[in-house]
């Protein structure tokens, strides 16, 4: 295979840890020339607003530590003979060494955590075979099962405000305590203490500010700290608590929707006191109830901290919009207009000159990923419900192909090799099936039984995903 490259089309590029650039810039300006380099990235710069560098042929783009002292910082040198734009955003980088010391301390303590079993079982977020997909499935288990025995199942969605940026870190620490060895604990009080920052608009720099919460964003550490953080949440017998992250979802089910609701309250009770120990603050506004059940009966409004929950026909939950009666009609119409307006988009590329095989190979990596997310779940869903997204593919497997209208949309399916929708369900549940018996957590391995929990009587003519393994 051959490639027509031109050597003079490609960029040369220096990567350099400098570790302070002033005492280094006449070196620097030797490598510069004698390799002819046309981009330097340069990481810890230590320069201030009174000093900087100066290489000719050479525009420097900066971003100095916001305290004004020398250390840290970034620097970016463009060779005067490429032409570029400029963003006025700054540049900001962690130093190698510091994400080495992040994958490092991450490496230590998660066997630490794993092993004393630190993180509930409940928990899915940030955690290795765990999935949106594993505690959605879980949560449809039990409706289902309550809609097959005609029970009432309220649920309630709790929204955490700024979880990351709100974490006390004085409560972490005191959690972290109790099971980290003290090497541990010393080096991650060291990692959250003693961090500032400081606002840069323009020419004017703010004052100099003591971060007092959270966990540092886009930290390798960041999501295991959170979940050290809330790991003794509430739990309760009468209730389920299904937690991903920082979305929390509550539910119980009674032939008496008075009790399944106050279940459900005693509960949020233990929770609230819970944040206002710890200093979570719960955002009401985004919180709401939804009551899953086909009867005509209502469930009373749940309350949190003396204010009523928002009820809801539909929620949206980890991505995936959930009815209160689980036609999964309101996630299918959300997903096809999701998916037109995509399209939309992409028609100057599929009506191009462009290959066929890579005309599909762009389907496939940008609009079936947008649909087919959780289609283990909702794959089973009643064919009326299925139908857009199937004529979708359909609309545009002959956007693509351009071809006549007298071609059928199964002989397209098949001379493409794509399955349908429904056929593609059935292979992905199986393939999600397969794998649940073998997960450490009792939670996971309890879904890869042949029936929903309880194996309740059929009454409904609904299938549930576990059908799939039958077809």
């Amino acid at each position: 295979m051959s490639t027509n490259i031109n050597p003079e089309s490609l960029l040369s590029v220096l990567l350099w840890n400098a570790n302070g650039t002033i005492q280094h810039t006449n070196g620097l300006q030797i490598i510069l020339q004698l390799r002819k380099i046309d981009i330097a990235l340069i990481t810890e710069t230590h320069l201030t607003p009174t000093k900087s560098i100066r290489i000719p042929g050479y525009i420097l783009y900066r971003t100095d530590h916001p305290d004004g002292t020398a250390h840290a910082g970034t620097a970016i040198l463009v060779s005067t003979d490429i032409e570029h734009n400029v963003l006025p955003q700054p540049i900001s980088l962690l130093p190698t060494c510091g994400k080495l010391f992040e994958k490092l301390l991450l490496k230590r303590l998660s066997p630490i955590v794993s092993e004393k079993k630190i993180i509930p079982n409940t928990q899915f977020g940030f955690r290795s075979y765990h999935s949106t997909i594993h505690q959605v499935h879980r949560l449809t288990d039990y409706i289902s099962s309550s809609l097959e025995t005609k029970q009432y199942c309220p649920r309630a969605f709790l929204d955490v405000s700024q979880a990351f940026d709100r974490v006390w870190r004085d409560g972490l620490l005191v959690k972290s305590k109790l099971f980290l060895p003290a090497p541990y604990y010393l080096i991650l009080k060291s990692y959250l203490e003693e961090r500032f920052f400081a606002v840069r608009h323009g020419n004017s720099m703010s004052n100099y500010h003591k971060i007092i919460a959270g966990v540092p964003q886009g930290s390798d550490l960041s999501p295991i700290l959170y979940n050290i953080f809330t790991y003794d949440i509430p739990q309760t017998t009468d209730t389920i608590l299904a937690t991903y992250a920082d979305d929390t979802a509550i539910l119980s089910s009674d032939n008496d929707p008075q009790i399944a609701t106050q279940k459900v309250q005693n509960h949020l009770n233990l929770i609230s006191s819970w944040t206002n120990q710890w200093k979570i603050k719960l955002n009401q506004t985004k919180s709401t109830q939804i009551n899953f059940t086909l009867n005509r009966r209502e469930c009373p409004p749940l309350v949190l901290n003396n204010n009523p929950l928002p009820n809801s026909s539909s929620i949206k939950y980890l991505g995936i919009t959930i009815d209160k009666r689980l036609t999964w009609k309101e996630h299918t119409t959300k997903k096809r207009k999701q998916c037109n307006a995509r399209l939309h988009l992409l028609r100057p590329i599929f009506k191009s000159k462009l290959s066929l095989k890579n005309k599909i190979l762009i389907y496939k990596v940008i609009l079936t990923p947008i649909w087919t997310y959780g289609i283990q779940i909702w794959g089973q869903a009643k064919l009326s419900n299925i139908r857009p997204l199937e004529a979708f593919q359909s609309i545009s497997l002959r956007v693509i192909t351009g071809c006549p209208w007298y071609v059928t949309n199964q002989n397209l399916h098949n001379d493409l090799n794509i399955p349908t929708p429904k056929r593609l369900a059935h292979q992905y549940y199986k393939i999600f099936h397969n794998k649940l018996s073998k997960n450490k957590n009792p939670l996971i391995s309890q879904m890869s039984s042949l029936t929903i929990p309880g194996n309740p009587i059929r009454r409904l003519k609904r299938k549930w995903p576990r059908e799939s393994l039958n077809q």
